[in-house]
C-alpha cells in the first residue's frame, strides 16, 4: 500500500513539474528589442543602415533554433530562400520597421534568426540581453544568383496554330520546384510585340495560380479575401505541394491579327507574393513568332446559295404627271376661226395632237385637261371674254375626237376657260422688248384712270400705238392647254440594253430607274463590268424602310468584290439579324411597312465567304451557326468552317473535307500528327496525274513533309549540311518507296523541294522563315545554301516539269486588309 501511494505521489510531482515548466519559461520572457543593420562595406565607418521589412524569427529553445538554421543553410546551398512550411517551426516572428527594429517576447535564454534574401543567415543567442544589434553584410542578390545558384531552366517557346486571323495555343506551362510554394502565388503576364515593326501591342490577360494555403497564410497577416481579389478572375488552379514540379494551364489566343505580320509573346513571371517570401520577377518567352498553319493551302470553296431575284424585283409603276402646251393660233379678228392664210396654225395644231397621242393605249392616258382661250384687251372686256371662250371651245372640239382624250372626256374632265389680258400686261410686254419709255407711257395712263374704255382710248393716241397694235397685241391672242396624264409603260429589256450600250451616262449608272437596274444586274455577266452598275444601284435604290440600300444591289456588289478578292465585311451586315435569328423571313416590326428580307441564305453565305476571304474564320463559323437553318445542304459548309477553325483533327471534319477533293485530302492528311498520315500525304503529292509537280505550293508541302519525316531524325550535332539541299544522284529508291532504298536507308536530299519552291516563287522563303514546321537549324542551313545559289557558288537543282493542275480556289497567300486593333470587342 505504501509503495502504491509513493508511486502515485512521484508521478503527480513529475506531471506538475512538466506543466509548470512552460509557465516558468513564460514568466521569465522579456521584451527583447532586435535592430537589424545592413552593412555595405566593412572597411568604412558609418557604413551600416537600418534594414526594414526583414523577418526576425524567435525561438525558446536551442534545438528548435538549430534545426531552423540548418534548414536555412541547406536551402541557401540550393540557391533558394528557406520558407518554413509550418508555423510550429518557430515560436515568435516579427518584421522590422523603418528603423530596422522590432520587439519579440523571448526568454533571456532564447535565440533569434534573421535571413534576408541574398544575404548571410544570422543566428544569435539572447544571453540575458534586452537590446540586440545584428549587423548583416548586404548581399547582392543578382550576383549571388548568377554565381552560386543555377537558374531554373525556362519553358520552351510554343508554336501557335494559325486559324486565319487568329493565333492560339494551349500550353501546360512548367513550374520548377524552386518556384512552387503552397503559401505563395505565381502570376504570368503575357506581352505581345510585332516582330516586323517592334511595336508593343499590349498585354494579354494574366494567368494566376495559388498555393493551397495562400489565402489562409495571408488572411492572418493582411486580412486577405478572395472576394476582393482583382486577380481571382484569372485563376487557373492551385499548386499541389511546395518544392515539387508543377504546371500551369495556359490558353493563349490572339484575335484578330494581321496575317502578314508575326507576333512574339513574352511574359513577366512573378512568383512568391508571400510576406515570408519576397516576390521575384523573371522574364520568359512563350512564343518566338513562328506559326503552324496546316490549312494554308486548303481549297475551301464556300457553298454559294443562288439568290432568288424575284423577291427583290423592282417593276415600273404608273406615274401621274402634268404638262402644258401654248399655241399661238392666228384667229380671224373678232371670230373663233383660224386664219386660213397662216400656215403655222395647222402646224401647231397637228404637233399638239401628235404630242397627246403618245398617251394612248393600255399603259397611258389623259386624265384631264383645261383649255384657256386668251385675247388682247382692246374692244371691251365682255366681248373679249366671250371671244376667248369661243376660241377655247374651238380647240376643245378639235381635241375631243382624239382616242387619248376618251378617258378624260367620259369623266367630264375636259374643260374650257377664258382669259383676257390687261393693259398692264401690254406694258409688261413692252418692257420685255426693251421699250421702257413706251411701257412708262402706258403705265402713266393706267395710273391716271381705272376706266378700261378710257385707258384704251388714250393709249390709242400714244406715238407707240402702231408698235403696240402690230407687235404686242397679237402676242396676247393665243390658246393654251394644261393637261394631266399618266403612263406606266416601261422599257423592254432590249430597249434597256440598247440604251446601256449607246448612252455613256446610262452606261455609268446615272439615269436608271429601279426596275432598269433590276434588268441590268441580270443581263450583265462580267463582274468587273457589273460593279459600277451594282454600286450605282446600291447608292440610289432603297429598301422598303427607306434606310437600307436595296438588298439585291448589295448582294451583287458583294459578288463583284469577291471576284477580285476585295473584302468589305460591313456591306451585308444590315441584312442579317443575329439577335432574333430570323430565318429567311420578311419582317414587319412595330409598323405596317414591310422592311424587307432578313437572313436570306444567299446573302448569309456570301457574307460568310467575305469573312473567309478576310481570314476571320471564327466569325464566319459563328455567323453560320446563328443565321443558317440546320439543313443538310449547309452541313458541308459547317465542316469546312470547323476545319479552318483549327478542328482539322476531328473525325467528322476529316471525313467531309478530305472527300471534297484529292488536293484537300492531301492537306488534311498532312495536318495530322501521326507519321502514317504524313507519309500518305507525301505519296499523294507525287501523283503527277492529279497534282502539278511544278506548283510551288506542292513543292512547299513536300518540303514540310520531308523535313517532318526525315529531316528531324537526321539532325547532326552541327546542324544540317549542304548535302541535304543537293540532289543525290547515287540514291537508288526502293520499288515501292521513292524515299527509302532497298536497305531501308532514307534520302539525304530531303531539302531539295524547298530549294525548287524558292526558285519557282521566292516569296515562299518569307513563309518558311516563320513556319513552325521547321526548326532554327534548318532555317540557318537553308539560308546559307540559298546564299550560295544567289552567289553562283552552288548549282541550283533542276525544276520539275509541269504536269496536272493543282485545284485550289482560295489560299491564305493573298493580301488581307490591315486591322486597326489587335484586341477588343468586335463590331
Amino acid at each position: 500500500m505504501y509503495k502504491v501511494a509513493h508511486r502515485f505521489s512521484l508521478n503527480f510531482f513529475v506531471c506538475v513539474v512538466m506543466l509548470a515548466a512552460p509557465l516558468w519559461l513564460f514568466a521569465q520572457a522579456k521584451n527583447v528589442t532586435v535592430t537589424v543593420y545592413r552593412v555595405e562595406d566593412l572597411t568604412k565607418r558609418d557604413a551600416r543602415k537600418p534594414w526594414n521589412n526583414q523577418i526576425v524569427y524567435g525561438f525558446f529553445s536551442a534545438g528548435k533554433a538549430n534545426k531552423f538554421y540548418e534548414n536555412c543553410m541547406k536551402a541557401k546551398e540550393r540557391g533558394i530562400t528557406y520558407v518554413p512550411a509550418r508555423e510550429d517551426e518557430y515560436d515568435v516572428m516579427e518584421g522590422t520597421g523603418t528603423e530596422g527594429d522590432c520587439t519579440l517576447l523571448l526568454p533571456l535564454t532564447g535565440y533569434i534568426i534573421v535571413k534576408p534574401e541574398g544575404a548571410e543567415v544570422k543566428k544569435e543567442a539572447v544571453k540575458n540581453r534586452l537590446n540586440i544589434e545584428i549587423n548583416i553584410v548586404e548581399g547582392k542578390v543578382i550576383q549571388t544568383v548568377r554565381v552560386l545558384v543555377k537558374r531554373p531552366p525556362g519553358p520552351e517557346p510554343q508554336i501557335p496554330d494559325a486559324c486565319g486571323n487568329r493565333l492560339e495555343f494551349f500550353y501546360q506551362f512548367p513550374l520548377s520546384p524552386e518556384q512552387v510554394d503552397v503559401k505563395s502565388r505565381i502570376i504570368v503576364k503575357p506581352l505581345v510585340t510585332v516582330l516586323e515593326t517592334g511595336d508593343t501591342l499590349g498585354c494579354l490577360s494574366p494567368f494566376v495560380k495559388d498555393g493551397t494555403e495562400f489565402a489562409k497564410a495571408n488572411y492572418r497577416r493582411v486580412g486577405f479575401d478572395y472576394s476582393n481579389d482583382p486577380l481571382y478572375r484569372y485563376h487557373v488552379g492551385f499548386m499541389r505541394e511546395s518544392h515539387a514540379r508543377d504546371s500551369m494551364p495556359m490558353n493563349v489566343v490572339l484575335y484578330p491579327v494581321n496575317r502578314n505580320l508575326h507576333y512574339r509573346i513574352t511574359a513577366d513571371m512573378v512568383y512568391g507574393m508571400n510576406m515570408k517570401t519576397p516576390y521575384r520577377i523573371d522574364s520568359i518567352c512563350l512564343s518566338e513568332g513562328y506559326v503552324r498553319d496546316p490549312m494554308r493551302f486548303l481549297d475551301y470553296d464556300m457553298i454559294q446559295v443562288p439568290i432568288d431575284k424575284r423577291i427583290y424585283e423592282r417593276r415600273g409603276r404608273a406615274q401621274l404627271s402634268k404638262d402644258h402646251s401654248k399655241l399661238y393660233l392666228n384667229f380671224l379678228q373678232g371670230k373663233a376661226e383660224l386664219d386660213p392664210a397662216d400656215s403655222t396654225n395647222m402646224m401647231q395644231l397637228n404637233q399638239l395632237k401628235q404630242t397627246l397621242s403618245r398617251y394612248d393605249g393600255a399603259d397611258a392616258g389623259i386624265m384631264g385637261a383645261v383649255i384657256h382661250g386668251s385675247a388682247s384687251p382692246e374692244g371691251g372686256v365682255a366681248v373679249n371674254e366671250r371671244l376667248c371662250r369661243q376660241r377655247a371651245d374651238f380647240l376643245k372640239q378639235e381635241l375631243n375626237g382624239l382616242p387619248c382624250m376618251k378617258e378624260a372626256r367620259d369623266a367630264g374632265e375636259v374643260k374650257s376657260a377664258a382669259k383676257v389680258a390687261s393693259w398692264e400686261r401690254v406694258a409688261e410686254e413692252l418692257a420685255a422688248d426693251s421699250l421702257g419709255s413706251e411701257a412708262q407711257m402706258v403705265r402713266s395712263i393706267l395710273q391716271y384712270t381705272r376706266d378700261v374704255r378710257k385707258q384704251e382710248e388714250q393709249i390709242r393716241h400714244l406715238p407707240c400705238w402702231e408698235v403696240i397694235e402690230k407687235r404686242i397685241l397679237p402676242r396676247l391672242r393665243y390658246v393654251d392647254i394644261e393637261y394631266s396624264y399618266y403612263t406606266n409603260r416601261v422599257k423592254t429589256r432590249e430597249e434597256i440594253w440598247k440604251e446601256y450600250q449607246e448612252n455613256p451616262d446610262y452606261h455609268a449608272g446615272k439615269l436608271q430607274k429601279p426596275y432598269e437596274f433590276y434588268h441590268l444586274l441580270d443581263m450583265i455577266k462580267d463582274p468587273a463590268e457589273k460593279e459600277p452598275i451594282a454600286r450605282a444601284a446600291y447608292e440610289s435604290v432603297k429598301e422598303g424602310d427607306g434606310v437600307r440600300p436595296w438588298a439585291l444591289a448589295a448582294y451583287e456588289l458583294a459578288q463583284c468584290y469577291l471576284a477580285r478578292n476585295h473584302t468589305d465585311t460591313m456591306l451585308l451586315k444590315p441584312y442579317l439579324d443575329e439577335e432574333n435569328r430570323r430565318f429567311y423571313e420578311k419582317t414587319d416590326f412595330d409598323t405596317d411597312s414591310k422592311l424587307g428580307w432578313y437572313n436570306d441564305p444567299a446573302i448569309v453565305t456570301t457574307h460568310i465567304d467575305m469573312l473567309c476571304k478576310k481570314g476571320d474564320f471564327a466569325k464566319a463559323y459563328v455567323c453560320a451557326k446563328k443565321l443558317l437553318p440546320e439543313e443538310p445542304r449547309f452541313k458541308k459548309l459547317e465542316m469546312f468552317l470547323r476545319c479552318l477553325n483549327c478542328e482539322w483533327d476531328d473525325p467528322e471534319v476529316i471525313d467531309t473535307v478530305s472527300n471534297s477533293s484529292h488536293w484537300n485530302k492531301i492537306v488534311i492528311l498532312a495536318a495530322q500528327s501521326d507519321i502514317s498520315n504524313k507519309e500518305t500525304a507525301l505519296f499523294m503529292l507525287t501523283e503527277s496525274s492529279k497534282v502539278n509537280q511544278a506548283d510551288p505550293r506542292v513543292l512547299y508541302m513536300k518540303a514540310q513533309l520531308l523535313f517532318s519525316l526525315f529531316g528531324k531524325s537526321q539532325k547532326s550535332t552541327v546542324g544540317y549540311r549542304d548535302e541535304n539541299f543537293i540532289p543525290d544522284e547515287f540514291f537508288e529508291p526502293a520499288s515501292d518507296d521513292p524515299y527509302r532504298d532497298e536497305f531501308g536507308e532514307t534520302v539525304r536530299d530531303w531539302g531539295v523541294p524547298m530549294v525548287q519552291c524558292a526558285l519557282t516563287d521566292e516569296d515562299f522563303i518569307k513563309v518558311m522563315l516563320f513556319d513552325g514546321e521547321f526548326n532554327d537549324d534548318y532555317r540557318k542551313a537553308f539560308k546559307a545554301y540559298w546564299k550560295k545559289i544567289k552567289d553562283g557558288t552552288a548549282k541550283p537543282p533542276k525544276l520539275p516539269e509541269q504536269t496536272a493542275q493543282t485545284g485550289q480556289q482560295a489560299t491564305d497567300m493573298q493580301e488581307p486588309d490591315l486591322l486597326d486593333e489587335m484586341f477588343g470587342e468586335e463590331e
